[in-house]
This record gives structure tokens, sequence and C-alpha cells, in this order.
């Protein structure tokens, strides 16, 4: 078989978990399933990560973007005044390779467990960069590429649904690697990024950095207490989630 034929095989076997993974969000059979793992699973996770990524920015009153899936909208805005980037399809069904910009710069923009879902994460890099404000921040989390077998039988065993199970294997399949994210970098021009993975915000339990957070922002400690009672997030959980921050040079 020749190389080009099996990059292409490659190509159409990682297309297939794509669509297997979008599929959690786009299925009207499904959608009600992932609106309950939200619920039940990732909602206290999403505020950790609005919190801890406001508080890691120094403007103040900041002009925020959020361009998580409208599955989070209605909850981010209960607390926060975001501008929220509405489309009338899926961002992973778009092309971001020639998109203009909105039109504002912003000081921070989220991007909450949708890198993995892109049709081209390179090019919906690039077009966040172009969103942003001189000196703004934008701030990703999402599943990692980079955990053994082992950590994804953990993270399943905290999980009670067959069918929640059956979720997070599917968006865990296409999950990206470090070196992938530090690839699409390099090419987007970008030099000034942190990328880490578990923690809080990548950053280890009780190190200077994690309690300068907790110091800087009293609404985190009681989300990462009530992370703990849920039983579904550990120290071991959060290290299947990387954490990447970065900024205009």
């Amino acid at each position: 078989m020749s190389c080009e034929i099996s990059n292409q095989i490659k190509s159409q076997d990682l297309l297939d978990l794509k669509n297997r993974a979008r599929s959690w969000y786009e299925d009207t059979a499904l959608y009600p399933e992932t609106v309950l793992f939200e619920k039940n699973y990732s909602f206290i996770p999403r505020m950790l990560f609005e919190e801890v990524s406001l508080t890691m920015v120094s403007k103040r009153a900041p002009l925020v973007l959020d361009v998580s899936p409208a599955l989070w909208v209605d909850r981010q805005q209960e607390s926060r005044k975001f501008d929220v980037y509405e489309t009338s399809q899926p961002l992973w069904r778009m092309s971001f390779a020639n998109a203009p910009a909105i039109g504002k710069k912003y000081d921070v923009i989220l991007a909450y467990s949708i890198l993995r879902l892109m049709q081209s994460p390179k090019e919906f890099i690039q077009w966040l960069c172009l969103n942003l404000a001189p000196g703004g921040k934008c701030f990703l989390v999402d599943f990692s590429g980079d955990i053994d077998e082992r950590l994804v039988e953990h993270v399943l065993g905290r999980v009670s649904s067959v069918t929640h199970k059956k979720y997070l294997r599917d968006q865990i399949s296409v999950a990206l690697k470090a070196e992938q994210i530090q690839h699409w970098l390099s090419m987007v021009g970008v030099e000034r990024y942190r990328l880490a993975v578990g923690g809080l915000a990548g950053y280890e339990d009780r190190s200077p950095e994690f309690m300068s957070l907790l110091a800087a922002n009293q609404n985190i400690l009681p989300i990462l207490m009530k992370l703990s009672q849920s039983g579904y997030r550990s120290r071991r959980a959060a290290e299947t989630v990387f954490h990447l921050t970065f900024t205009l040079n």
C-alpha cells in the first residue's frame, strides 16, 4: 500500500471518528444525553474554567468573547455578560480558512472543549488570533490525546451512565496531542503560549501559581470543593485535559 493511500485511509478514519464525536451535539436523539452530561458532569468544570481564565487577566472589565457550543450559552450568561459568537451552524462545520474578523477586538476569548471537533484546528486558532486585541489572551481547554488507557478507564469508572461512558469514549477518541497543538501554533505564528495538562489551569496542586490563583479569586476554592464532592472529578481525572493559553506576539 502506498504512503499516499495509507494517509488517505488515516484521514478518513479520523473524519469518521470526528463525525461520531460531533454527532453527540448534532443528532436529535443523542443531544439530550449530551445536555444531561453537561448538567451532571461538565457544569462545574466549565464554571471553574471561566473563573480561572478571567483571574489570569490583569485588565479590569475586559471585553470577553465565548466561542463555546450553544449548549453552554444559557448557563454562562447566568453569571457574566460575555459576547457569544452566534452562528447558524456548529463551529466545527464551518471553514475558518478565510473567515473575516468579527468586527471587535477582544481582551479575552474562551474556547471550552471545542478544539478537538474543528475541521481545521490550525485555521480556527488563526481566526481566534484575528479577533484578539493587542495583549489579549485566548484560553482553551479540551481533552488531551496524551493519556493512556488506564487513565481513560479511571475516568469512565467515575461515570455511572453507560451512554455517558460512550459519549466520553467518542470525545477522547479525537483528543489532540501536545505535539499537534504546538505544530499548529507554530504554523500560525503564535510564540507566546503556555500548554500544560492537569491541575488548575495546568498548574500543579499547591504550587505557587495554584495558590496565587486561589488567593486572587475567592470563587475558585468553593468550585474546587464542589468538584471534589461530585465524585466525577479527581486529581487523576484532571490529567485528561490540556490547558492552552496564548496571546498575540
